[in-house]
């Protein structure tokens, strides 16, 4: 199809209520082609599904991440967040899916599928660097810390107070 014919057709098809642009399309005679907004949208949704920062993010056996890669860690951890097995079924208040492809920093490999939230906590302990025994230990630790010096009278007042 010629650019001109391209054109034509692109604006019939929005017109008509599909918002569709014109394409360069080497293989095809005329070396263009109409597509829909909507089809350009979910190719760049997929093409972005394996890259992070310029980066190509690697499934278990070293090749790009790709889509049916996704549907196999969804169908492996039962639609569930590996860090605290809660469904993937919730959004963002920016109305995006909460689930996310858990990486590796330091290699991209892909390990799992997480709630935006935990996969937050995972890169900050991973960036922290300490043993993860003695991190759940402190953190448990500093959790237990205001009822440890309380005796249990003055727990239960306190108990009291923030009802």
């Amino acid at each position: 199809m010629t650019l001109r014919e391209a054109r034509a057709k692109a604006k019939r098809l929005t017109a008509a209520g599909t918002p569709t642009m014109v394409a360069k399309n080497a293989s095809r005679p005329g070396g263009y082609q109409t597509i829909s907004v909507q089809a350009v949208k979910e190719r760049a949704a997929r093409a972005r599904l394996g890259r992070v920062h310029g980066l190509d993010r690697l499934n278990r056996r070293g090749e790009r991440f790709r889509e049916a890669d996704l549907l196999e860690l969804r169908v492996e951890f039962k639609g569930n967040c590996f860090v605290c097995g809660k469904p993937l079924d919730g959004a963002l208040s920016n109305g995006r899916k909460d689930e996310v492809v858990e990486h590796g920093h330091h290699d991209n490999f892909v390990r799992s599928l997480t709630h935006h939230r935990c996969n937050t906590l995972l890169s900050i302990v991973e960036d922290l660097g300490i043993d993860i025994t003695v991190l759940a230990a402190r953190i448990a630790g500093a959790l237990a810390m205001p009822w440890v010096s309380m005796t249990p009278a003055e727990i239960k007042a306190a108990k009291r107070r923030a009802a």
